[in-house]
């Protein structure tokens, strides 16, 4: 052949390059930095991701470990890989995998030094972290393991919005209420059996409420289309369902009075809610 050719005739194959004057090429070294392991929103939303959708294993030819996300949304693939090259200075390999029928796309880093920082991170470091630490790794999290509910929008009285995160993992649940409630979210835990988690027991986090909706579009948002319209239009949904009083063109607002009796009184005008509504 002709790499064993260079060998006998020149001692290797870069010498038989040398010889020919063919320049070499220049092996990039995927190197960690000091600036990677400060706090940063991408740096948080890789740990959330490869902590919920993706993983990080070892590979043997390697001899280290490689980051991989293999998901059916092509734009959270997208995404997730441009952080990834945001934050490495570093492109990922993309490719499609054929699976049960199904099209995968696929994003994969090799770099052990890289790989080694994230599969070692102490991600309980993530409460103390900044805030754009706390919001990339929530945006993660909620793009791996979140989804968007919503039913009956028409309908006042049965209308059910929600984003909901399930996780069998009781440190990542406790990471994540500790983000939400220092963003102030309002959200309930429940314990849960069975239902998509081959009968494991598993956590859901829900949150509820137009305000905490809003928050969440703002400042974290869903990198998957489909789900982020999920969330807009529920957002949409609570004011085609308000109450507006004709007075004033402002909604009314369930409160109590001075006997502790539950009102509907109007948040611009304070008239009590009577017909003055449409």
């Amino acid at each position: 052949t002709l790499s064993g050719a260079s060998r006998t005739h020149f001692g290797s194959w870069n010498n038989a390059l040398t010889e020919a004057g063919i320049p070499l090429l220049q092996v990039v070294r995927k190197e960690l930095t000091e600036e990677m392991k400060n706090d940063s929103f991408e740096l948080g939303y890789i740990l959330g991701t490869l902590n919920g959708d993706g993983c990080i294993s070892f590979n043997k030819p390697t001899n280290g470990f490689v980051s991989r996300l293999n998901v059916i949304d092509e734009d959270f693939a997208d995404y997730f890989f441009d952080i990834f090259n945001k934050w490495s200075n570093h492109l990922p390999k993309k490719r499609i995998n054929f699976q049960n029928q199904n099209i995968f796309f696929e994003i994969k880093f090799y770099g052990k030094q890289i790989n080694q920082f994230l599969k070692e991170y102490n991600l309980d470091y993530i409460k103390l972290s900044s805030d754009e630490m706390k919001k990339g790794f929530l945006k993660g999290m909620f793009d791996s393991e979140g989804m968007m509910g919503i039913h009956n929008l028409h309908d006042r009285k049965k209308a059910h919005r929600s984003i909901r995160f399930y996780n069998t993992d009781q440190q990542i649940i406790s990471i994540m209420q500790s983000l939400l409630n220092y963003f102030n979210i309002k959200h309930s835990t429940k314990y849960r059996q069975g239902r998509g988690f081959k009968n494991s027991k598993f956590y859901e986090i829900v949150i509820m409420g137009k305000h905490n909706f809003e928050w969440f579009r703002d400042n974290i948002g869903f990198s998957i289309q489909r789900k982020q319209d999920k969330l807009v239009v529920a957002i949409e949904s609570f004011k085609s369902l308000e109450r507006i009083c004709i007075d004033c063109n402002t909604s009314f607002q369930s409160v109590k009075n001075k006997f502790s009796h539950q009102e509907t009184r109007c948040r611009g005008c304070y008239a009590v809610h009577s017909k003055n509504y449409h």
